[in-house]
């Protein structure tokens, strides 16, 4: 049997390249929009959350 037919999928993400914060944060914007009530934007590293009782989130991406 061909190994490459039998790794997991944790080995496959091991073998993910590497992604930036901005991508990270336009990879979660859809769940957010999905999952939560309230207007959701992205600018720059950050998603900016305004729940519809006015308070404010910024949800900050950086690399570690």
């Amino acid at each position: 049997m061909n190994c490459e037919l039998t790794k997991t999928y944790d080995e496959l993400a091991e073998q993910e390249p590497p992604i930036g914060a901005e991508s990270l944060l336009i990879e979660l914007l859809p769940l957010m929009e999905e999952f939560f009530i309230g207007d959701i934007s992205i600018n720059d590293h950050t998603i900016l959350y305004r729940m519809p009782n006015g308070q404010q989130f910024r949800i900050v991406a950086q690399k570690a």
